[in-house]
């Protein structure tokens, strides 16, 4: 081996051990703990107290809506949901529109006054928002809420 590289080693080894004690933390950082906060009162969640579902046989949510004037008047503003369930959607509106749940590019017509019942399995994770087209006096898009889809645990 040649000696100006194993000075070189040596060297770099001596500056990284001297950096590690300067810049090591003096006592180590205190735990942290996490305090879950209350669920705010527009946010529906999927029951727990539900029987275990079988395999292949997934639980299921459920949530009204209603918009009027192009904006949501009732209903949760956030749906949340286990990734693998089954969520059931009930919108109702007083004009007409297209509701769309972004991530999942699932779409629904709405007519006033008639209610619209979907239902999916809430398979991606993720926060997904939805709004309506192209009603009330917002004319192009109106964000109506989001649906918080969490992932399964084994």
């Amino acid at each position: 081996m040649n000696k100006s590289f194993s000075l070189f080693v040596v060297i770099t080894l001596m500056l990284l051990i001297g950096l590690f004690v300067l810049f090591k933390p003096d006592q180590p950082p205190a735990p942290v703990e996490a305090i879950p906060a209350p669920p705010p009162s527009d946010v529906v969640e999927a029951p727990t107290d539900a029987p275990p579902a079988r395999e292949n046989v997934a639980a299921t949510a459920s949530a009204r809506l209603t918009i009027r004037h192009g904006e949501l008047v009732d209903g949760p503003a956030v749906i949340r949901v286990p990734q693998g369930e089954s969520l059931r959607l009930s919108i109702a509106s007083d004009a007409p529109g297209e509701w769309h749940l972004h991530g999942y590019d699932i779409h629904a017509e709405l007519a006033p006054g008639v209610p619209v019942d979907m239902e999916f399995v809430a398979e991606h994770s993720g926060r997904f928002e939805h709004e309506l087209h192209g009603s009330g006096h917002h004319g192009g898009h109106a964000a109506l809420g989001v649906i918080e889809v969490y992932p399964s645990t084994p």
